[in-house]
């Protein structure tokens, strides 16, 4: 059995009888900055030589305590084949749902991040498509919400993660043993020494408010799961018709901040994950 976790921001998109598109949103103004990255127990590759290769960085990342090696995304289209599992069902537990947490994205996502024909520069998302397999909403220990997938496949064979490049259609190939688990994750690391509580804080809520910058008419929005309500995660989107736009206000920034504290201080490499840095569904 191959498990799949989706870890920090991801909006998860369902098709009935299809499955998900998980969007991997680039934010490249956020403080601490964030990575996107697969991750992957050493020694669980099979593709050794393989001309396409996905190139694994030098290093490793620590994931609630684990290191593992790991692969950069940069807005690829992600498909992932292998499993003999019909297409999953729709998530039943309670996750963050945008039209909750600002009904404004009724009007939907800007194409830069919704389409992923989008190339180059232009295109502001990784496309991961998830077409097979046992979906749930987990929660870890620190109340961060994440989608996690389990994927049966057939004897010696385990899936394979194929992403194609926004910026000339090359396909880089990763090939999985049987039982890996199979880490993407969206979200910023830890700092050496850690950033002060109230800072680290303002960080989480800014993560969460990234999802806002997605919208056509979201900008203004500010709700993060941490404060409660609706938008600390329902099982289904709340039902809305029209909002006012909040394009023409600007919810606070707390980058001046956050950069300040982060002066002298180093990543460490371990994932950065709070309620605040959950998996969001739409709509």
């Amino acid at each position: 059995m191959t498990t799949l976790q989706f870890l920090g921001l991801f909006v998860v998109l369902y098709t009935d009888g299809i499955g998900y598109q998980m969007l991997m949103p680039d934010f490249p103004n956020l403080q601490p900055r964030h990575t996107a990255v697969i991750a992957y127990l050493d020694g669980t590759r099979d593709d050794t030589g393989s001309p396409s290769a996905w190139p694994q960085e030098r290093g490793s990342v620590n994931i609630y305590g684990v290191e593992y090696k790991y692969v950069k995304v940069k807005k690829e289209n992600i498909a992932i084949t292998g499993s003999t599992d019909a297409p999953p069902l729709n998530l039943k537990e309670k996750i963050p749902h945008l039209t909750c947490c600002c009904p404004q994205f009724v009007e939907g996502f800007k194409e830069d991040f919704s389409n992923p024909n989008m190339v180059g520069p232009l295109k502001r998302s990784a496309h991961v498509y998830v077409n097979n397999g046992t979906a749930t909403v987990q929660t870890d220990v620190n109340g961060a919400m994440y989608t996690q997938v389990k994927m049966s496949t057939v004897g010696n064979g385990g899936v394979t993660v194929r992403g194609t490049t926004a910026d000339g259609g090359n396909v880089l190939t990763i090939v999985f043993k049987p039982g890996a688990t199979v880490i993407f994750a969206n979200s910023s690391f830890e700092t050496t020494p850690p950033l002060p509580q109230k800072v680290h804080k303002l960080a989480e809520q800014d993560h969460f408010q990234a999802y806002y910058d997605m919208g056509k008419a979201t900008s203004g929005c500010n709700a993060v799961p941490s404060q409660g309500g609706t938008c600390a995660g329902t099982i289904t989107a709340c039902p809305v018709t029209k909002a006012k736009p909040t394009s023409g206000t600007k919810r606070a920034s707390h980058a001046h901040e956050i950069e300040k504290a982060l002066s002298g201080r180093k990543s460490d490499g371990t994932l950065f994950v709070s309620i605040d840095c959950s998996n969001s569904q739409y709509p």
